[in-house]
């Protein structure tokens, strides 16, 4: 196998308190143009198509604030170049693949990528980072993500298994453990054609190859409750992670709120705060406080690393008001911080064998706690909050 020395560079030049403008160098120490391809993927824009800057060929980005250009000497083919005038609103995604890993060779070609790889990203003067790809076999390197609001950088650091694929890893809700052999059916949205179909493995784990448009993933196994799942495979062809956090289905007056959200940040917290029958002051469930009543109020599980699920169940409903948050934990003490609206938490809530509601998090907004929804325990209502608010002590949530 060929030992490569894969280098990104990442400059941000600060303006005041914070930089609008970047450089991303990609170098790596081969002179073969077909080595490698870095793709910076744009935030995407309302009703418009997401936009990929390839860095093998010099391209401006529709708005002109982005533009990549081949650097150095006519045949320095070891190098690529961003250069970002302005930073925007959004996330900023950069990829990096092999160009000798093609759709059609994609089951037969792998890769691992070697220890010299590297990422060096140089912030506001700041010494480099250095970020080494795990030594995983697989063909696109999901490198960083920039926060284009806050500038933050955010290392992803993950290796997927090829482009135009989504995959995943499907699970208990309140337990935590894989589930082998749920049937997972992608369908085409407005044909409502089957293109995929399948059975997670032994850990629980799926993976589809798929051509761009829009689909549904359904997850279905006995025993639990069925839920669908939207996807959007766009033109930049970069794979797609769906988690399934499948609940099993409950008794009579039972509710289940199941939190589930992406890579970042790694710890979120759900709260739920209610009325308490033998107190005057409300219960409050968190990963301090993970049961009450006595077998009445669960947190069924606590997650610290990323995705999910966390999970709330409640035998049954008192009178008064239920009130259900999350808290950006890894990020708490920020003031500025817009990383939870930028995690794509959904919150599914199910009651006896149906799911009744499903929220996704609002993008764009500051704020390290979300007030998600209120219930009410005389009637079963259920109201929907949507707030972003900032809150650094765990204990005043509400």
């Amino acid at each position: 196998m060929k030992t490569t020395h894969l280098l990104i560079l990442l400059t941000l030049f600060p303006i005041i308190l914070f930089a609008k403008s970047a450089t991303i160098t990609l170098e790596w120490d081969t002179f073969s143009e077909a080595d490698y391809e870095g793709a910076l993927v744009l935030p995407q824009k309302a009703g418009k198509v997401v936009e990929v800057i390839s860095g093998k060929y010099p391209k401006t980005s529709n708005d002109g604030k982005v533009s990549s250009i081949l650097s150095g000497a006519e045949f320095d083919t070891n190098k690529q170049v961003w250069e970002i005038k302005e930073l925007e609103s959004g996330i900023y995604q950069f990829y990096v693949t092999s160009t000798f890993s093609a759709d059609e060779f994609a089951e037969e070609t792998s890769q691992v990528w070697s220890e010299d790889t590297k990422v060096t990203i140089n912030l506001k003067g700041k010494l480099p980072v250095i970020i080494i790809p795990p030594a995983e076999e697989g063909l696109v390197w999901h490198a960083f993500n920039i926060i284009g609001d806050t500038k933050e950088i955010v290392k992803v650091n993950e290796i997927l298994p090829r482009r135009k694929t989504v995959y995943g890893n499907i699970m208990d809700a309140v337990t935590g453990k894989s589930i082998k052999d749920v049937t997972i059916i992608m369908k085409e949205k407005i044909t409502d054609e089957i293109v995929a179909q399948g059975e997670s493995d032994s850990l629980g784990n799926y993976c589809f190859s798929i051509p761009i448009g829009y689909f549904e993933l359904k997850f279905i196994k006995k025993g639990y409750i069925s839920y669908t799942m939207p996807l959007e495979m766009w033109e930049a062809e970069f794979p797609v992670r769906i988690d399934g956090h499948l609940s099993s289905i409950l008794t009579k007056l039972q509710h289940r709120i199941v939190l589930s959200w992406g890579a970042e940040p790694q710890d979120l917290d759900a709260h739920l705060i209610g009325p308490n029958p033998n107190s005057k002051e409300p219960f409050h469930i968190s990963y301090r406080n993970m049961r009450v009543f006595e077998k009445q109020h669960f947190l069924d599980r606590d997650d610290t690393n990323s995705y999910g699920p966390e999970t709330i169940t409640m035998n049954r409903l008192d009178p008064g008001i239920y009130t259900y948050c999350v808290h950006d934990y890894s990020n708490s003490s920020s003031s500025r911080s817009k990383r939870l609206s930028y995690s794509n938490a959904v919150i599914r809530v199910y009651r006896e064998n149906n799911l009744i509601n499903e929220i996704h998090i609002p993008q764009r907004e500051f704020g390290t706690m979300w007030r998600v929804l209120q219930i009410d325990g005389n009637t079963g209502e259920i109201e929907i909050l949507d707030e972003m608010k900032y809150e650094s002590n765990p204990d005043k949530i509400q």
